[in-house]
């Protein structure tokens, strides 16, 4: 119970069922943050996380992607008691079917105590900030039922939250339409602590050259007609 550690990495199961009440958490002083109901255990294992994690320390963990923004059984509370004491660094999105058992889509959460501030933690110092990361589109298909993150992938997201951490040897931290954007916990509280980054990082930018309907439309049945040929 007195175990503290500096780097805390999980894959908890997802949407996990528990009975609550078979192990006493209203009177377990790890759910500081709000008691998880019985239905889903995922901020059971976050504030299990948390409460095990030392000042300047960081948590990473895959959750399902209903934690994001859900308001059952006190997972909205919990959340927003999390943000506004100044937890959540970071939020990834990821693709669905990178799991075997399962294809819902998962999402990576990043937790630090002290977000640069800590003697020991040579990141800048980012209070009251949280950066978002949608790479749901980031994908290589294998087959129907399995994608993967390719390396690129892997490197462009680490390389946001590097960047954004202010960390050494990087380029200087800039928001990407679409894919990143760093938002204070006064955004977040406005968008009632729904944490999904597709509501922060907007829209990418569309670079398409815009071609008239008039213009377009016979290049389109002249390649039909070829293809009937």
């Amino acid at each position: 119970p007195d175990t503290k550690a500096n780097r805390v990495i999980t894959n908890p199961p997802f949407n996990y069922s528990w009975d609550n009440a078979k192990h006493g958490v209203v009177d377990d002083d790890r759910f500081q943050y709000g008691v998880p109901g019985n239905e889903n255990a995922n901020f059971a294992f976050i504030q299990h996380m948390l409460a095990h994690l030392e000042d300047g320390g960081i948590v990473g963990t895959v959750m399902a992607t209903g934690a994001l923004s859900s308001h059952q059984n006190s997972e909205g509370e919990i959340r927003h008691n999390i943000v506004e004491d100044d937890l959540l660094d970071a939020v990834i999105t990821l693709p669905t079917k990178l799991f075997y058992s399962t294809q819902i889509p998962s999402s990576i959460w990043v937790f630090s105590k002290g977000k640069g501030t800590h003697e020991d933690d040579d990141s800048r110092e980012r209070q009251g900030e949280t950066l978002f990361i949608d790479a749901e589109e980031m994908f290589e298909k294998v087959d129907r039922s399995q994608n993967k993150l390719s390396s690129d992938h892997i490197t462009t997201i680490a390389d946001a939250v590097r960047e954004y951490r202010g960390d050494a040897n990087t380029d200087d931290y800039e928001d990407v339409p679409g894919f990143c954007k760093v938002a204070t916990i006064e955004d977040i509280a406005d968008n009632d602590y729904n944490v999904n980054p597709g509501s922060y990082v907007g829209l990418e930018e569309d670079t398409t050259e815009r071609v008239p309907l008039s213009v377009k439309l016979p290049e389109f049945y002249a390649e039909l007609n070829a293809q009937f040929q």
